[in-house]
């Protein structure tokens, strides 16, 4: 096992790519795209193989990485097998034996009883070498003017939890006051639209939440900014700290289904197939977001060209290399 953050990082981002998909004719993957599929596949292999002759060997990020991006290569229907028959990251292990365990003792297990099925390792991690930005880590935890706290919130993935914890450990005048995020539309065109932070630029971001003392913002509704545009730069270049919290993709886009249909708040769809099939914002969620990918991308997913398959592999290996520098991911699950 590569560590906790395995589970955190890697597994989220490759389910969700091949979730969405996994009942599409495979027949029809094989005859349009096998090339790049078996090449990926293949790839997975030789990296599988590696890890069971080197078990002993330290493995860090580029490791995993590259595992990842072999999978996502792959087509949908390919990487669930993958997934389902290698197990290379050990989180179905994991959640086998976690149920087992449990199951016969009719209870949830503790930390300390967690730690006997899957212990942290010390050498081969995936947050090995660390990439976060301890300076201003610093920063924030001295209350210096301007640093702040920037919360990725990924819709019904403990948003809310997470900025009720700000609530108890900032003043009240350190929070935005919707959920943490700032309204920042409502400050420049009068209209109230909070968490949208990507359309923004640093400079707008940074001396908007310094004139209000806020120390921690939300971005909900739109993409981490990753490209260093010459208006609005990149988000890592903000005086801020990083922070997001995870979720199994299945079960964030089930909640969100009973949060928006079953609840009535603005949705009338009760059928969650019909629900699904309309709403291509729910798809991949977290590469979307993270890799800060624009374009047609329901085609992408969904290709079996070979320059397809490497631009997904691109894409999913640019949003691991986000999330690898976040000072903060939770696992909600």
């Amino acid at each position: 096992a590569a560590g906790t953050l395995v589970v955190v990082l890697l597994y989220p981002l490759v389910i969700s790519h091949a979730l969405h998909s996994h009942d599409d004719d495979h027949d029809n993957n094989n005859a349009n795209g096998g090339g790049a599929a078996n090449q990926g596949k293949r790839n997975l292999s030789n990296n599988n193989k590696n890890s069971v002759s080197s078990s002993s060997s330290m493995k860090t990020y580029d490791h995993w990485r590259n595992i990842v991006t072999d999978l996502a290569a792959l087509t949908a229907p390919e990487a669930l097998q993958e997934l389902e028959s290698k197990d290379p990251f050990g989180t179905r292990q994991f959640e086998k034996d976690l149920l087992e365990k449990e199951s016969t003792l009719g209870r949830n297990l503790n930390i300390n009883e967690m730690k006997q099925l899957f212990s942290c390792p010390t050498d081969s991690r995936i947050t090995l070498p660390d990439q976060r930005n301890h300076e201003k880590a610093e920063s924030f935890r001295r209350a210096d003017v301007g640093s702040f706290l920037f919360f990725q919130h990924l819709r019904k993935a403990g948003g809310t939890h997470f900025c009720s914890l700000a609530e108890k450990n900032l003043p009240k005048r350190a929070l935005p006051g919707y959920y943490c995020m700032p309204d920042f539309d409502r400050d420049w065109s009068g209209q109230t639209k909070a968490g949208y932070l990507h359309r923004y630029s640093n400079e707008d971001i940074a001396r908007r939440l310094k004139r209000k003392g806020h120390r921690i913002a939300g971005n909900e509704w739109e993409q981490f900014r990753t490209d260093s545009d010459a208006k609005l730069g990149n988000h890592f270049d903000l005086p801020a700290v990083f922070a997001t919290s995870f979720r199994k993709p299945l079960d964030r886009a089930l909640s969100q289904f009973r949060f928006e249909c079953i609840e009535d708040r603005g949705c009338h769809i009760k059928d969650v197939g019909k629900w699904w099939t309309r709403r291509t914002d729910l798809q991949n969620v977290y590469t979307w977001t993270f890799s800060d990918a624009q374009g047609r991308l329901r085609e992408l997913y969904h290709a079996t060209d070979k320059l397809s398959a490497i631009k997904r592999a691109e894409m999913l290996g640019k949003a691991l290399d986000v999330v690898a520098k976040y000072n903060i991911v939770l696992a909600m699950e």
